[in-house]
């Protein structure tokens, strides 16, 4: 349907539209472009957040195969007396008697604002086995049994048991998502034994 407008110089009728009808258009216009657009922020946000956990979960699970192969390749350093139930701080010793230490460090030591996973060889320098984008809120070790299996006296109440290390992580991506509606907490566990068997 066409309105009619009447050209002055010619007095014939062309057809056209009105400013009602202009109006109209503009707003529905304005209207679709905000809805295309909110749609846009919400898949780039929706996005981002996938990319950030993604990066969480690979992150958390390397430090966690780390700390694992420190545990396969190493014994646990017993000293003579029976372990905590859990702890933040294992205490391990290489096939060459290097003293290694892993630890749920404090931001300090870590250098960074958030907590970290440390690693200590001997006494000396303490660094950082976490990555840059990881905070570790939360590392457990659960050492199984609590009294060395292979002392140098194998008495009948010695405990015939492969040692072994529950370890469980959390750990999110605060330091790239300060806030915290987005940052997001990962949980990870896993049950490491020794791979030497020297009884």
């Amino acid at each position: 349907m066409f309105n009619y407008k009447i050209n002055i110089f010619t007095s014939k009728r062309v057809p056209g539209f009105t400013l009602m009808e202009i109006v109209i258009v503009l707003a529905l216009f304005a209207l679709a472009s905000v809805l295309i657009a909110g749609i846009f922020v919400n898949m780039q946000t929706t996005q981002r957040r996938v990319r950030d956990n993604q990066e969480l979960i690979t992150d958390a699970r390397y430090l966690l195969e780390v700390i694992a192969r420190e545990v396969r390749s190493d014994f646990i350093d017993y000293t003579g007396q029976p372990l905590p139930v859990n702890t933040d701080v294992l205490s391990l010793k290489s096939p060459s008697g290097t003293h290694v230490v892993l630890a749920h460090s404090d931001a300090v030591t870590c250098g960074t604002v958030y907590k970290c996973a440390t690693i200590s060889r001997d006494g000396g320098t303490v660094s950082s086995i976490t990555s840059k984008n990881l905070a570790v809120e939360h590392l457990q070790f659960y050492v199984s049994p609590l009294t060395d299996p292979f002392p140098t006296n194998v008495l009948s109440t010695t405990e015939d048991k492969q040692p072994r290390v529950t370890i469980v992580l959390k750990a999110s991506n605060a330091p790239k998502n300060p806030r915290p509606s987005e940052t997001k907490a990962f949980y990870l566990q896993t049950t490491v034994s020794a791979r030497a068997y020297v009884r």
